[in-house]
């Protein structure tokens, strides 16, 4: 017999072992997303408040499922979405449909809190790409859904040093330019699908409660004495990271190149198998112009910061067609691709309603 619980943190080493028996796999890697010491600090983070769902067999935890709730914009206003972060099933629980099973519960949840959810699934994933669209009468609270956008993860591998812009002068920010950025991501966050919200004292909050983190993680681009364009880069490796089981055979052009530039150069090496990549995360980034160039710019700087702190990657993503990916070109890159996918009861407000066109995700909370 299934049985579903809400988890506490007292059950964190339990969705720990099953969080890294259960490894995402791409076409150039296979890795284990490792959230110790605490698998809650991530939600913590994000949203303003969570649940977490254990599925037992037998009285044994097989699989688990979370659920975050934050405060995005949706069509331009501030509303309450769900995030569903977390899906994982050990082998004994992948054919006994437990995404119907849970709905009772776990959606009963969610419908008392928004009318809009939303998830990610890696491009290739087709046993989680196979549900979307499809329901059964039988459960009525599982959401319609439909894909609403896809992410592109640009994954920089670090080499050499790069030439920074001429064009534009990229620098740390400072206490004095908090007023700047939010100015910036105040005018881009309503007009973006999942927005983050732009208020000075959510900003001061992130400042104070994000680990490893403080105004210097923000860098300015100017021009002619005017900013124009901000990018914040962080590094979540406190409390996740991703380790490498294997390396794909579509990986391995960039493995080879890598080791021998490691070796001959000393640019830093990729992780060994078990080990974890140290990746820098662009987050919080806007460019009012939407000029690639000026993201250029903050990228070629957070690259030379991060090659000197001997990281591997620096992440950048951003919506399918965004034209600030292009900034990505001159930067040898692996590039992986995400479905994003909305759900909610009201089949008509997802599919004629929703504004679509450029969301948001955050790199670092992923």
């Amino acid at each position: 017999m299934i049985k579903i619980e809400k988890l506490t943190e007292l059950h964190n080493e339990e969705l720990l072992s099953i969080l890294e028996a259960v490894p995402m796999v791409s076409p150039d890697l296979t890795i284990c997303v490792d959230q110790r010491p605490n698998i809650f600090t991530l939600s913590k983070l994000q949203f303003h408040s969570f649940d977490f769902y254990g599925f037992y067999l037998k009285g044994k935890m097989e699989g688990f499922a979370a659920f975050g709730y934050h405060d995005i914009y949706i069509n331009g206003e501030r509303k309450t979405a769900g995030q569903l972060t977390h899906f994982y099933l050990l082998d004994k629980l992948k054919k006994l449909g437990m995404f119907y099973r849970a709905s009772k519960q776990v959606f009963a949840d969610v419908w008392a809190k928004t009318n809009l959810c939303y998830l990610l699934i890696l491009d290739g994933n087709d046993e989680a790409l196979d549900h979307i669209g499809k329901r059964h009468p039988k459960f009525p609270l599982v959401p319609h859904s439909r894909v609403i956008g896809h992410l592109e993860i640009r994954n920089i591998v670090l080499t050499f040093a790069k030439k920074e812009s001429r064009r534009f002068a990229v620098r740390r920010a400072e206490r004095k330019d908090i007023d700047v950025i939010l100015k910036l991501l105040a005018d881009n966050m309503p007009n973006r699908l999942f927005g983050m919200s732009a208020s000075k004292d959510c900003f001061l909050k992130n400042l104070h409660n994000r680990p490893n983190f403080d105004i210097s993680n923000y860098f300015l681009a100017e021009k002619d004495g005017q900013v124009v364009g901000v990018c914040c880069a962080w590094d979540p490796h406190s409390f996740k990271r991703n380790r490498v089981l294997s390396y794909n055979l579509r990986f391995l052009p960039t493995r080879m190149v890598m080791k021998t530039l490691s070796s001959l150069f000393s640019c830093p090496a990729l992780p060994r198998l078990g080990e974890a990549f140290r990746g820098m995360c662009i987050t919080e980034f806007a460019v009012p112009s939407n000029d690639p160039a000026i993201m250029e710019a903050l990228l070629r700087t957070v690259y030379n910061h991060s090659l000197q702190q001997k990281y591997n990657l620096l992440m950048f993503a951003s919506f399918e067609g965004d034209p600030l990916l292009a900034a990505a070109k001159p930067f040898l890159n692996e590039k992986l691709r995400s479905v994003i996918v909305g759900g909610s009861l009201d089949e008509t407000f997802l599919k004629k309603e929703l504004d679509t066109t450029s969301p948001y995700i955050d790199m670092a909370l992923l």
